[in-house]
């Protein structure tokens, strides 16, 4: 209770700052955002918690959305494929290596790589406003081939996850 009160004390002490400077907003929010992200991370690190550091890495991951956003404005779905699902691999790759030294972090890490996998669609349709009908069917068919694959390996994720 108190990492949360102290999460959302720092988030609103910091818009507060940004409105009382009148600073120009894009630019410090993303840094706030960032900054908060980093902060939730080492903390969720420090006092294990892991939903701390979940939304310590989702606070970077909206960072990187919005960057993306800004220098590619006119990105197709399959750019922002790439964009998304390397990184996704990445992290479930990494949540199997830190698996047996630091089992918590495996869940977190393989949490938030499936929370990329559909990064591309909410991209899309949330940061960018487009259209949503053929985002909505190819994130269907892409939830399908997700949970096939987790089905398919569930012997292999259940105990690095779970342990």
């Amino acid at each position: 209770m108190l990492s949360t009160l102290g999460s959302a004390i720092m988030l609103g002490s910091g818009v507060w700052i940004i409105q009382l400077h009148q600073g120009e907003a894009k630019v410090w929010f993303l840094l706030l955002v960032g900054l908060c992200g980093v902060v939730w991370c080492l903390v969720g690190l420090t006092l294990r918690i892991n939903l701390l550091h979940y939304c310590g890495l989702a606070g970077l991951l909206l960072v990187y959305a919005v960057l993306i956003g800004r220098y590619w404005p006119t990105a197709t779905l399959v750019m922002l494929e790439a964009f998304w699902i390397l990184h996704a691999v990445l992290l479930i790759w990494l949540s199997w290596w830190v698996h047996r030294r630091f089992p918590r972090l495996a869940l977190v890490y393989f949490a938030i790589g499936m929370t990329l996998a559909f990064m591309a669609e909410a991209d899309t349709i949330i940061l960018r406003h487009q259209a949503a009908d053929d985002v909505v069917f190819y994130s269907i068919l892409k939830l399908a081939f997700v949970v096939g694959i987790l089905f398919w390996t569930r012997k292999k994720w259940i105990t690095w996850v779970t342990s």
